[in-house]
Protein backbone atom coordinates (compact mmCIF):
# COMPACT_ATOMS: atom_id res chain seq x y z
CA UNK A 1 0.00 0.00 0.00
CA UNK A 2 2.74 1.96 1.04
CA UNK A 3 4.48 1.89 -2.57
CA UNK A 4 1.14 2.78 -4.10
CA UNK A 5 0.53 6.10 -2.48
CA UNK A 6 -0.56 5.13 1.15
CA UNK A 7 1.66 7.25 3.54
CA UNK A 8 -0.23 8.33 6.22
CA UNK A 9 -1.39 5.81 8.75
CA UNK A 10 -4.72 6.23 8.28
CA UNK A 11 -4.45 6.21 4.23
CA UNK A 12 -2.42 2.76 5.08
CA UNK A 13 -4.79 1.44 7.47
CA UNK A 14 -7.97 2.20 4.92
CA UNK A 15 -6.60 0.74 2.06
CA UNK A 16 -4.42 -2.51 3.93
CA UNK A 17 -7.71 -3.15 6.11
CA UNK A 18 -5.81 -3.26 8.79
CA UNK A 19 -6.71 -1.53 11.93
CA UNK A 20 -4.62 1.79 13.11
CA UNK A 21 -4.40 -0.38 16.20
CA UNK A 22 -2.82 -2.95 15.04
CA UNK A 23 -0.92 -1.14 12.49
CA UNK A 24 1.79 0.37 13.56
CA UNK A 25 3.42 -3.23 15.42
CA UNK A 26 3.66 -3.75 11.58
CA UNK A 27 5.07 -0.83 10.54
CA UNK A 28 7.50 -0.73 13.32
CA UNK A 29 9.01 -4.18 12.48
CA UNK A 30 9.67 -3.16 9.06
CA UNK A 31 11.30 -0.24 10.06
CA UNK A 32 13.29 -2.64 12.09
CA UNK A 33 14.19 -4.69 8.48
CA UNK A 34 15.25 -1.01 6.82
CA UNK A 35 12.27 -1.52 4.31
CA UNK A 36 10.33 1.16 5.39
CA UNK A 37 10.93 4.49 7.02
CA UNK A 38 8.93 7.05 9.03
CA UNK A 39 9.73 10.99 7.74
CA UNK A 40 8.50 13.60 9.67
CA UNK A 41 8.18 17.13 8.77
CA UNK A 42 11.90 18.85 9.18
CA UNK A 43 9.70 21.62 11.36
CA UNK A 44 8.42 19.61 13.91
CA UNK A 45 11.18 20.80 16.89
CA UNK A 46 13.05 17.81 17.99
CA UNK A 47 11.38 17.55 21.91
CA UNK A 48 8.08 16.67 19.90
CA UNK A 49 9.02 14.15 16.99
CA UNK A 50 8.60 11.18 19.71
CA UNK A 51 4.93 11.85 19.97
CA UNK A 52 4.54 14.05 16.58
CA UNK A 53 1.42 12.50 14.80
CA UNK A 54 2.34 13.60 11.12
CA UNK A 55 4.34 11.07 10.59
CA UNK A 56 4.15 9.45 6.75
CA UNK A 57 5.96 5.95 6.07
CA UNK A 58 8.37 5.53 2.50
CA UNK A 59 9.72 2.98 1.42
CA UNK A 60 13.17 2.97 2.02
CA UNK A 61 14.81 1.44 -1.46
CA UNK A 62 14.32 3.21 -4.69
CA UNK A 63 14.39 -0.09 -6.42
CA UNK A 64 11.05 -1.15 -4.72
CA UNK A 65 9.09 2.28 -4.90
CA UNK A 66 10.24 1.96 -8.53
CA UNK A 67 8.66 -1.85 -8.94
CA UNK A 68 5.83 -1.30 -6.11
CA UNK A 69 4.36 1.97 -8.55
CA UNK A 70 4.91 0.71 -11.80
CA UNK A 71 5.38 -3.53 -11.47
CA UNK A 72 3.13 -5.12 -9.15
CA UNK A 73 0.10 -3.45 -10.18
CA UNK A 74 0.35 -4.74 -13.95
CA UNK A 75 1.65 -8.70 -13.10
CA UNK A 76 -0.83 -10.16 -15.27
CA UNK A 77 -0.11 -8.02 -17.86
CA UNK A 78 4.04 -8.65 -17.46
CA UNK A 79 2.51 -12.14 -18.44
CA UNK A 80 0.19 -12.26 -21.31
CA UNK A 81 0.53 -8.12 -22.79
CA UNK A 82 4.03 -6.78 -22.17
CA UNK A 83 3.57 -4.64 -24.85
CA UNK A 84 1.28 -2.84 -22.84
CA UNK A 85 3.68 -2.38 -19.75
CA UNK A 86 6.59 0.11 -21.11
CA UNK A 87 4.27 2.94 -22.46
CA UNK A 88 2.83 3.16 -18.98
CA UNK A 89 5.85 3.38 -17.38
CA UNK A 90 7.05 6.04 -19.88
CA UNK A 91 4.18 7.73 -19.08
CA UNK A 92 4.34 8.30 -15.34
CA UNK A 93 8.29 7.80 -14.81
CA UNK A 94 8.68 11.57 -15.27
CA UNK A 95 6.50 12.31 -12.41
CA UNK A 96 7.89 9.04 -10.09
CA UNK A 97 11.24 10.80 -10.66
CA UNK A 98 10.50 13.93 -9.96
CA UNK A 99 8.89 13.12 -6.65
CA UNK A 100 11.16 10.61 -5.35
CA UNK A 101 14.52 10.12 -6.55
CA UNK A 102 15.13 14.19 -7.31
CA UNK A 103 14.10 15.51 -4.38
CA UNK A 104 15.69 12.45 -2.65
CA UNK A 105 19.38 14.04 -4.14
CA UNK A 106 18.20 17.24 -4.01
CA UNK A 107 18.38 16.73 0.12
CA UNK A 108 21.34 14.57 -0.16
CA UNK A 109 23.05 17.63 -2.00
CA UNK A 110 22.55 19.65 1.07
CA UNK A 111 23.71 17.42 3.56
CA UNK A 112 26.98 16.80 1.19
CA UNK A 113 26.80 20.73 1.07
CA UNK A 114 26.62 20.66 5.13
CA UNK A 115 29.45 17.96 5.58
CA UNK A 116 31.57 20.01 3.14
CA UNK A 117 31.24 23.65 4.72
CA UNK A 118 29.88 25.07 1.92
CA UNK A 119 27.08 26.28 3.37
CA UNK A 120 27.34 29.08 5.71
CA UNK A 121 25.73 27.57 8.50
CA UNK A 122 25.06 23.82 9.62
CA UNK A 123 21.91 22.13 9.61
CA UNK A 124 20.13 19.55 12.08
CA UNK A 125 18.30 18.18 10.71
CA UNK A 126 17.57 18.03 6.49
CA UNK A 127 14.33 16.76 5.27
CA UNK A 128 10.74 18.57 3.71
CA UNK A 129 7.94 19.88 5.12
CA UNK A 130 4.24 19.21 4.77
CA UNK A 131 0.91 20.76 6.48
CA UNK A 132 -2.29 21.83 5.20
CA UNK A 133 -1.22 24.92 4.33
CA UNK A 134 2.26 24.59 2.88
CA UNK A 135 4.56 21.76 1.67
CA UNK A 136 8.33 22.59 0.86
CA UNK A 137 10.48 19.93 -0.86
CA UNK A 138 13.78 20.63 0.68
CA UNK A 139 13.46 21.73 4.23
CA UNK A 140 16.98 22.58 6.63
CA UNK A 141 17.03 23.75 9.76
CA UNK A 142 20.13 24.64 12.48
CA UNK A 143 17.48 25.10 15.52
CA UNK A 144 20.16 26.45 17.62
CA UNK A 145 20.84 29.49 15.43
CA UNK A 146 17.43 29.57 13.88
CA UNK A 147 18.61 29.34 9.92
CA UNK A 148 16.59 27.34 7.58
CA UNK A 149 17.14 26.56 4.06
CA UNK A 150 13.88 26.14 1.85
CA UNK A 151 14.38 24.59 -1.41
CA UNK A 152 12.24 23.63 -4.50
CA UNK A 153 12.27 20.54 -6.62
CA UNK A 154 11.44 20.73 -10.18
CA UNK A 155 12.24 17.61 -12.86
CA UNK A 156 10.96 19.39 -16.14
CA UNK A 157 13.09 19.67 -19.20
CA UNK A 158 12.17 23.48 -19.08
CA UNK A 159 14.10 26.35 -17.35
CA UNK A 160 12.63 27.19 -14.41
CA UNK A 161 11.06 30.52 -14.59
CA UNK A 162 10.85 33.53 -12.18
CA UNK A 163 6.90 32.67 -11.18
CA UNK A 164 8.26 29.59 -9.55
CA UNK A 165 11.26 31.44 -7.94
CA UNK A 166 8.78 34.52 -6.19
CA UNK A 167 6.16 31.55 -5.07
CA UNK A 168 8.97 29.78 -3.44
CA UNK A 169 10.14 33.31 -1.74
CA UNK A 170 6.83 35.31 -1.48
CA UNK A 171 4.24 32.92 -0.73
CA UNK A 172 5.59 29.32 0.68
CA UNK A 173 8.28 31.37 2.84
CA UNK A 174 5.94 32.98 4.73
CA UNK A 175 3.44 30.05 5.05
CA UNK A 176 6.37 27.88 6.39
CA UNK A 177 7.59 30.87 8.87
CA UNK A 178 4.35 30.93 10.49
CA UNK A 179 4.77 27.31 11.36
CA UNK A 180 7.64 27.15 13.30
CA UNK A 181 8.27 28.16 16.99
CA UNK A 182 7.26 32.20 17.67
CA UNK A 183 5.82 32.42 13.84
CA UNK A 184 9.11 32.22 12.92
CA UNK A 185 10.25 35.67 14.23
CA UNK A 186 14.22 36.13 14.19
CA UNK A 187 14.29 32.99 11.87
CA UNK A 188 17.41 33.56 8.69
CA UNK A 189 16.25 32.23 5.29
CA UNK A 190 18.54 30.32 2.34
CA UNK A 191 16.42 29.68 -0.36
CA UNK A 192 17.62 27.42 -3.39
CA UNK A 193 16.23 25.83 -6.94
CA UNK A 194 16.92 22.29 -7.32
CA UNK A 195 16.27 22.26 -11.44
CA UNK A 196 16.62 19.60 -13.80
CA UNK A 197 17.12 21.79 -16.48
CA UNK A 198 18.38 25.35 -14.40
CA UNK A 199 16.47 28.65 -14.32
CA UNK A 200 15.86 31.21 -16.41
CA UNK A 201 18.07 34.68 -16.81
CA UNK A 202 14.62 36.36 -14.80
CA UNK A 203 14.70 33.36 -12.55
CA UNK A 204 17.79 33.54 -11.81
CA UNK A 205 17.82 37.33 -11.30
CA UNK A 206 15.23 37.21 -8.95
CA UNK A 207 16.99 33.77 -7.09
CA UNK A 208 20.54 36.27 -6.77
CA UNK A 209 18.73 39.13 -5.31
CA UNK A 210 18.07 36.90 -2.26
CA UNK A 211 21.41 35.42 -2.44
CA UNK A 212 19.76 31.97 -3.40
CA UNK A 213 21.50 28.68 -4.40
CA UNK A 214 20.71 27.13 -7.95
CA UNK A 215 21.52 24.00 -8.39
CA UNK A 216 20.51 22.11 -11.73
CA UNK A 217 21.36 18.04 -12.91
CA UNK A 218 25.02 18.59 -13.89
CA UNK A 219 26.19 20.46 -10.88
CA UNK A 220 24.07 18.52 -8.59
CA UNK A 221 25.73 14.86 -9.71
CA UNK A 222 29.16 16.82 -9.88
CA UNK A 223 29.27 17.58 -6.33
CA UNK A 224 27.76 14.23 -5.08
CA UNK A 225 30.45 12.37 -7.11
CA UNK A 226 33.26 14.20 -5.49
CA UNK A 227 31.51 14.47 -1.86
CA UNK A 228 34.89 12.90 -0.33
CA UNK A 229 36.71 16.12 -2.02
CA UNK A 230 37.39 18.90 0.57
CA UNK A 231 37.56 22.00 -1.42
CA UNK A 232 34.98 24.56 -0.61
CA UNK A 233 33.43 26.21 -3.71
CA UNK A 234 30.18 27.46 -3.18
CA UNK A 235 29.50 30.99 -3.12
CA UNK A 236 25.64 32.42 -3.17
CA UNK A 237 24.36 33.59 -6.69
CA UNK A 238 25.97 37.01 -7.31
CA UNK A 239 24.02 39.39 -8.73
CA UNK A 240 23.05 40.98 -11.94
Amino acid sequence: MIGLGAHALNEISAASFVSKTHLPAYLQRLQELRLVERRLPATVPPGEQQRSRQGRYHLSDPFFRFYFRFIAPVQDDLNYQPELVLPRIQQGLRAFVGQTAWEDLARDWVRWACAARTLPWRPQVVGSHWSRSVQVDVVAIDWQTRQILLGECKWGDDAVSRTVVRELIGTKAPLMLQELPQGGQGWRVTYALFARAGLTEAASQELAAHQGIAVDFQRLMHDLAHEDEDAVWWTPLSRH
